[in-house]
């Protein structure tokens, strides 16, 4: 352990990710960060052997400060998660879960940059890769770029962009001001996010710089689609609540859709940001031969990609 006094807290949160805790590891020790940074593992009581690994890599890698949160039992996803927000005590909180990873060694330091001088943010997020591991397939959530985009809550309603709680890094202060019953609930990042973009910005930088694993022992990835889409839906009026009504026009008309794509089983009318990105990305490769898109990346510009996509993806609803 270490005395220093850390701005950057990386928020590891772990429950029996025995198999691919290691890696996550491997992707905080390669981070490039001219300055401490303090790692806080809250680990939702695992019964394998999780804690263990992540212990045996804090000693090998005595130049990391790591602080573990004691847990007596199993919390749960979203009380685990109220409680190591509450630990944390750095300027800014970087969320890795333990079976995702990073790919970037500068992602950062890249996203402190961002937040140290853009102040109308308060959430710094990163594209990322989601792998599908039955399948071997790496899928970028957005087209690839070196620029970012300043996301609202009413666009993070219409298309979860963010993702998943591994792209983010937030201000602590922005965190303490998140309303105490969002806690009450099932809250996942998407939740959390719109909170955060009530009061900010929200930034997204193109360059993929995370992994987020679809695999079989997740609890979220091992649902059908439809089954997805009705726990987003049912959550819909909590949220509604949380946020104070101020997006209930944003939240009805999804609410209208999933009910729509749920009665129906037609995916394609689904909202992208209720859809994971590998199923969006699904349907448009039915669009095309295979040697379509790969040939596209090269010879087409982002630009036009991005107003294609949208176009695709929208164009059911």
């Amino acid at each position: 352990m270490s005395s220093r006094v850390s701005r950057i807290n990386i928020l590891l949160i772990t429950y029996n990710h025995e198999k691919y805790v290691r890696r996550a590891l491997d992707g905080v020790a390669s981070q490039i960060v001219d300055e401490p940074v303090t790692v806080v593992v809250a680990d939702d009581c695992s019964t394998d052997g999780t804690l263990d690994i992540v212990r045996a890599f804090a000693a090998e890698h005595p130049h990391l400060d790591f602080r573990f949160l004691e847990a007596d039992c199993n919390l749960g996803v979203t009380r685990n998660y109220k409680r190591a927000f509450a630990a944390c005590d750095g300027d800014y909180v970087a969320v890795l879960e333990g079976d995702d990873y990073w790919v970037a060694p500068h992602k950062l330091a890249k996203q402190r940059d961002f937040l140290d001088v853009r102040l109308e943010c308060d959430l710094c997020s990163v594209n990322y890769y989601v792998f599908e591991e039955n399948r071997a397939q790496f899928t970028p959530r957005w087209a690839p770029g070196t620029g970012h985009m300043l996301l609202g809550a009413r666009e993070l309603i219409a298309d979860n962009v963010v993702g998943n709680f591994s792209t983010c890094m937030y201000r602590l202060s922005a965190l303490r001001a998140i309303p105490v019953e969002v806690y009450d609930y099932k809250s996942y990042d998407w939740i959390i996010n719109i909170l955060i973009a009530r009061q900010s910005l929200i930034a997204f930088l193109h360059e993929p710089m995370s992994v987020y694993r679809i695999h079989g022992d997740g609890v979220w990835s091992v649902l059908t689609t439809i089954e997805k889409l009705k726990v987003q839906r049912d959550l819909l009026p909590q949220y509604d609540d949380l946020t104070g009504n101020m997006f209930t026009p944003e939240f009805s008309a999804l609410k209208h859709r999933l009910d729509h794509v749920i009665e129906s089983g037609e995916i394609g009318h689904a909202a992208p940001g209720v859809l994971g990105a590998s199923e969006e990305r699904t349907r448009i490769r039915e669009w095309f031969p295979p040697f379509v898109l790969p040939l596209a990346r090269w010879i087409v510009p982002v630009a036009f990609r991005r107003a294609l996509y949208k176009i695709i993806t929208r164009s059911a609803s």
